[in-house]
């Protein structure tokens, strides 16, 4: 809790002290999972959303704060008496669905090739932050209906490059690839194992 405190604390300073002068990214994307029992659970991916403040030196270098919003509906399975039931309509299973939403919210440093004048920059970057896991689960089992829901804050890192191309005196797009890595132990749909709910994302967007 120590440690969730602390890291919320400093992305809460770097947005009270430097939003005026950063960056400020709205973006969509794709979000391809990496895990196996994701993809069978919540299937192959889906939309993403994602805000970001960059702070950019004199030097290139920049630090900022990046968020991104990923929700997706699935299908659970269940082990009952140590076997795995599929959740088609069964005597023991029906009506199942699980919901997955996760939120990173990660403390970054970049790189930004090419000078300042230039039309087209690319760059690079990579972070260290907290997943906001939520997990909800509801199936009508043995007759009866059974609702349940986990959540949890989970350290995640992503590395990350893209391209910037100006389009005014302030405004670029951007195009960005994004690899994270985050563990999650699962509840209901992710059937109580530990997996990485980490994956490839792909997005563009603009800066302004």
């Amino acid at each position: 809790m120590k440690t969730k405190l602390i890291f919320l604390t400093v992305i809460a300073s770097f947005i009270f002290f430097n939003i005026a002068r950063s960056d400020i990214g709205i973006k969509v994307g794709y979000f391809s999972p990496a895990e196996k029992t994701f993809k069978e659970i919540y299937g192959s991916g889906g939309l993403v959303f994602g805000l970001d403040g960059v702070f950019w030196r004199a030097n290139n270098v920049g630090f900022g704060v990046s968020l991104d919003y990923f929700r997706k509906s699935g299908t659970p399975v269940f082990i009952i008496n140590g076997d795995t039931v599929e959740t088609a309509d069964t005597a023991i299973v029906r009506d199942a669905s699980c919901k997955i939403t996760f939120i990173p919210i990660a403390c970054n440093a970049y790189y930004k090739f090419g000078q300042k004048e230039s039309a087209v920059r690319p760059y690079i970057g990579g972070g260290i932050g907290m997943y906001l896991v939520n997990e909800e689960l509801k199936a009508v089992l043995y007759g009866d209906d059974r609702f349940g829901s986990a959540s949890k804050t989970e350290l995640g890192f992503q590395v990350l490059g893209g391209i910037e191309s100006k389009m005014g005196n302030k405004t670029k797009l951007v195009a960005e690839i994004k690899y994270s890595i985050a563990a999650a132990s699962g509840e209901g749909g992710l059937a109580g194992k530990t997996v990485d709910i980490g994956g490839l994302t792909l997005c563009a967007g603009i800066r302004f």
